[in-house]
């Protein structure tokens, strides 16, 4: 346990400088995505719509974050300016939103740097200690999500701001991020090697991340989902082209015929053995949660309240375990 006033070392300064220049990499391949797509967006805002014409809108930071939507244009179809507007808008809400969740993780990602100079600075007071690992985790994602939103203006693009579930999905995220640091900060607490824990432990927490997000992806998707491969098998394959799909009604149409969709076990659902040991990992994971933004958006539902409820008290007793010992 070092005194209060004991300097920072040289190992810890330049980790502290390491997660500087990766916030400033962020920012700009942040910039950069949303000049792309600011092009796209105005080039397809202004597209004549007497012509017939394909486009797409996409996001890519070359991180992370990467979404895209397209659209056809029928010249025929008198309602075509409404249908465009409510691309341009449902297209931007969605890709705002891969944009939060993602700044979740380029957060957990650039804080991870920040353990040992945290530690080596407030360690010796715990509860200070656990504040400033708060404060550095919620003020890197409101830089990173307060640059996206000068970007998007400076583009001239809609930004929405999340709402609702996907509001609640990332400030649980964000929670379960500081319960993971505060685990760090315990094993740092407790470990001879700190330097080398605190290295080892960015590569590991990224591995664990990508492990994890899919057990919760696997646990929390339907455990059935809509088929049409029935219809498949009974129209000859010269004849799929002209299938065509209403959204609204779920149905493949041809010649009039609809099909209706049946419901099949999904193969990506996790269940049995497989369940149970993702349900182990998710527990044993001190950082498990922080992606069920992007889980949400997947599977396109709600994540339940008592689901949130389990991370939310899974990372308060790490919080408490980084007080307490």
């Amino acid at each position: 346990m070092q005194s209060k006033d004991k300097k920072n070392s040289l190992f810890a300064i330049l980790m502290l400088m390491a997660a500087v220049i990766c916030l400033l990499f962020v920012f700009v391949f942040t910039f950069s995505a949303f000049r792309e797509m600011g092009n796209e967006y105005h080039a397809l805002k202004g597209r004549d719509l007497s012509e017939d014409f394909s486009a797409t809108i996409i996001y890519d930071d070359h991180l992370y974050a990467m979404l895209g939507y397209g659209i056809m244009n029928d010249p025929l179809d008198p309602g075509r300016a409404e249908y465009l507007s409510s691309f341009l808008k449902t297209s931007i809400r969605s890709i705002d939103e891969r944009i939060f969740s993602a700044d979740v993780l380029y957060t957990m990602m650039i804080t991870s740097f920040m353990s040992l100079f945290l530690y080596e600075r407030y360690g010796s007071e715990k509860k200070k200690h656990v504040l400033m690992i708060a404060v550095c985790v919620f003020s890197v994602f409101f830089l990173l999500s307060g640059s996206s939103f000068i970007f998007s203006s400076i583009r001239d693009i809609p930004f929405y701001l999340p709402s609702g579930n996907s509001l609640l999905c990332l400030m649980i995220g964000m929670i379960c991020i500081i319960g993971g640091h505060c685990f760090l900060a315990f094993l740092i607490r407790k470990v001879r090697f700190r330097k080398i824990v605190s290295l080892i432990a960015i590569p590991v927490i990224f591995f664990v991340f990508l492990f994890s997000t899919a057990f919760e992806g696997g646990l929390l998707m339907s455990p059935y989902i809509d088929s049409f491969d029935h219809v498949y098998d009974v129209i000859p394959q010269e004849k799929w082209d002209d299938l065509y799909y209403d959204e609204e009604k779920n149905v493949l149409i041809l010649d009039g015929n609809e099909y209706e969709a049946k419901q099949i076990e999904n193969p990506d659902h996790l269940k049995g053995l497989s369940a149970i040991g993702a349900i182990a990992f998710e527990l044993i994971d001190p950082y498990s949660g922080n992606s069920i933004e992007m889980i949400r958006q997947i599977i396109d539902s709600p994540i339940p309240l008592w689901i949130l409820f389990l991370y939310l008290l899974k990372s308060f007793i790490w919080i408490f375990v980084s007080l307490k010992y």
